[in-house]
């Protein structure tokens, strides 16, 4: 039994894991945080934490493994955490300061997930033309 164990963890090792993030925003569009590579679901949130999260917003995570058939959609909002006191090293004075965490909401097996981005000017052009591309000239 330990052999299947020992195995799975190989295995589990071997398995590239990749995780999609986005932000919901208030018109319920999807803004793309970009794709983080970590071994963990928690180390990915942490690589995250500094990416533009506020206080009560949305993250959407998708956990894309490349031997699995299906990829888990993760779910959290964002809250402010317990307040504590630390001092400024500019002013040497006490502040208050409210971390900001991360409440699970739920998590659970998708197909696919691309949320409906915001309106973009360079690409939505009424043309149908990808004004971001770069294209050679003849």
């Amino acid at each position: 039994m330990s052999g299947l164990r020992q195995s799975a963890r190989i295995m589990d090792a071997v398995i590239a894991r990749q995780f999609d993030a986005y932000r919901q925003r208030n018109d319920g569009l999807g803004v793309s945080l970009g794709t983080v590579s970590a071994a963990t679901l928690q180390g990915a949130l942490a690589d995250l934490a500094g990416s533009g999260l506020a206080y009560k917003d949305t993250l959407f995570v998708v956990e894309r493994h490349d031997g699995l058939r299906f990829h888990t959609l993760h779910a959290y909002r964002v809250r402010k955490g317990q307040a504590v006191y630390v001092r400024n090293p500019q002013t040497g004075l006490s502040e208050r300061s409210e971390p900001l965490k991360l409440d699970r909401l739920f998590s659970l097996p998708v197909d696919a997930f691309t949320p409906t981005r915001p309106f973009d000017a360079f690409r939505d052009d009424a043309t149908g033309v990808d004004l971001t591309l770069v294209e050679a000239s003849k």
